[in-house]
């Protein structure tokens, strides 16, 4: 086995992460797996050839299956909009309280053109299991920065390296670092190393979550278990999505402001009907007093499948989207 742990993790004192911290994760999006199997008397069918292990083209290849909600941003088109302290929250979200550690992963955000962020909702995002993916070039990232917080690179085959830890500071913080030179990094948690490496060795028998490559953002997540975490704080919403098996959204930046869209599956015809109706009577009730451009959302279904498309003026983005 190829992970990062074999360096040790020491879980200090602070290793309790602060609680109370708001998430800036969105919930949305999924992918829904298909299975295949025929056999006919003594005849067996042949194993699936093995994913092709993640690099730089195609860097979603990292995300564990198990993960099940994961955000693609395309950073170079809308850095000049995040922010300034977007990589501080997110270090903060995930509780990391080490000043050495917070600061190669903003460096690492810093140097990134696209990053994807996975993770398994829980009850506080501080408890969250979490890879992050970023493809840039991290070649100016001096080991001197890395080392401080992590130990020395082991290498690994196809030209991955991996850093340890120094020490473990909560769930959700970065247990280690994977490598690829100089063009890819992949940040996980304590509880995804082994999902990690398996992905590496190329191990992985199922796929991960699909986020669409398209727009500036997209979105994935499998709903149920979107579902189990909102049944305490907004039941209702909980069983609407309970019925749903998967969804998924993109938004793009166009000569006319944002470009939105989004499907959501479901396991009936009649449960994709209701969410249609629904969703229609939703943004009525929105446009009687809302912006014109809630006026003009589309929404279709196709057998189980609800899709929505939006078309958000650049007026409506600096104003707000909901003003009038």
């Amino acid at each position: 086995m190829i992970g990062a742990r074999g360096a040790g993790l020491a879980v200090g004192g602070r290793g309790e992460a602060r609680g109370g911290r708001n998430g800036s994760f969105w919930l949305v999006g999924a992918l829904v797996g298909v299975f295949g199997w025929a056999g006919c008397g003594a005849a067996t069918t042949p194993p699936l050839p093995a994913a092709p292990p993640p690099s730089a083209a195609a860097p979603a290849l990292a995300i564990p299956a198990d993960l099940d909600v994961v955000v693609r941003v395309d950073l170079d088109p809308i850095r000049a909009a995040l922010p300034e302290d977007a990589a501080f929250r997110l270090t903060e979200a995930l509780g990391v309280e080490d000043d050495s550690t917070a600061h190669v992963v903003r460096q690492a955000l810093g140097r990134a053109r696209q990053v994807w962020i996975a993770w398994r909702p829980g009850a506080r995002p501080e408890h969250w299991d979490n890879v992050i993916v970023l493809r840039g070039d991290f070649s100016g990232i001096r080991e001197g920065e890395i080392t401080r917080a992590f130990h020395p690179a082991r290498l690994l085959p196809g030209g991955w390296r991996s850093y340890a830890a120094r020490e473990l500071q909560g769930r959700a913080a970065p247990a280690a670092i994977y490598a690829h030179h100089d063009a890819l990094w992949v940040v996980a948690s304590v509880a995804e190393l082994d999902a990690v490496d398996r992905v590496l060795e190329g191990r992985a028998d199922d796929a991960p979550v699909e986020v669409p490559e398209r727009g500036v953002l997209s979105v994935g997540a499998r709903l149920r278990t979107v579902a189990a975490q909102l049944r305490g704080s907004a039941p209702k919403a909980a069983r609407f999505l309970e019925r749903a098996r998967a969804a998924s959204a993109s938004a793009d930046l166009t000569s006319e402001g944002l470009a939105l869209t989004a499907e959501m599956r479901f396991e009936r015809e009649e449960d994709a009907g209701r969410a249609s109706r629904a969703l229609e009577l939703l943004l009525a009730a929105l446009a009687l007093e809302g912006p014109s451009w809630l006026r003009e959302v589309e929404v279709s279904t196709v057998a189980t499948t609800v899709a929505l498309r939006a078309r958000v003026p650049h007026r409506a983005l600096q104003q707000g989207w909901l003003s009038p």
